[in-house]
């Protein structure tokens, strides 16, 4: 069993959890971050260690903060879905809970390529949306579709991450960051203060709704 300290995990559940340390779980109920709206084009690429905590229909892990424009989510428990606004694909995969599992995205333009465990699956979305990253745990907008997961580290880059730089990313745990690239935000999710969680990149995100007890801790 993981040690905790309200919601900071300070043990993963699985052997392979990434170096970067304790992870920061939201509860599915209302615990969100914001983050200053960052643009990133239709050039990117993002990659993300989480470990999943229960199924519920549409889950929303990345969301733009523009409508129903979802950079990442997960549907019904059985498929990862990207670009969620009328036109989006997903990858029929079913994440096993409690389990650590790295999610890939790299875009360059209506092409994508989606790798879960450094398994990729690629397609063209004819309307793709969603160029911008602002909320991790829900759709703020639509005050919905929350997840109950624990998220480890998150990367964002404004290039398109080559499949050698996945396999970097995948085999050392998400701590080193690939030479190719421009890292524009990183977040490990133990970097925090209060209800500031540290950007790497300094666009610090805020906790929202987390029961914070003492600095450094979650809920």
């Amino acid at each position: 069993m993981p040690l905790s300290k309200n919601n900071l995990i300070l043990q993963p559940t699985n052997v392979l959890a990434p170096s970067v340390g304790a992870g920061l779980k939201f509860d599915g109920v209302n615990d969100y971050v914001t983050h200053p709206s960052l643009n990133v084009g239709t050039i990117n690429s993002y990659s993300i260690w989480l470990i999943l905590k229960s199924y519920a229909g549409l889950q929303v892990i990345l969301h733009s903060g523009l409508g129903s424009q979802y950079m990442l989510g997960y549907l019904n428990g059985t498929g990862v879905l990207i670009n969620y606004s009328g036109a989006f694909f997903t990858l029929s995969y079913t994440i096993p809970l409690d389990t650590l599992t790295h999610i890939a995205i790299t875009r360059n333009g209506n092409n994508f390529v989606l790798y879960v465990n450094n398994v990729p699956t690629s397609a063209t979305i004819v309307t793709a949306l969603a160029s911008v990253f602002k909320d991790i745990g829900m759709s703020v907008f639509d005050n919905a579709f929350r997840t109950n997961f624990i998220l480890y580290d998150l990367k964002i880059y404004n290039s398109v991450l080559t499949a050698g730089d996945i396999d970097v990313l995948f085999n050392l745990k998400g701590v080193v960051t690939p030479a190719t690239g421009n890292l524009v935000a990183q977040f490990g999710a133990n970097q925090k203060i209060g209800t500031v969680l540290f950007d790497a990149q300094g666009n610090n995100g805020t906790l929202i709704n987390f029961a914070i007890t003492s600095p450094g801790a979650g809920n």
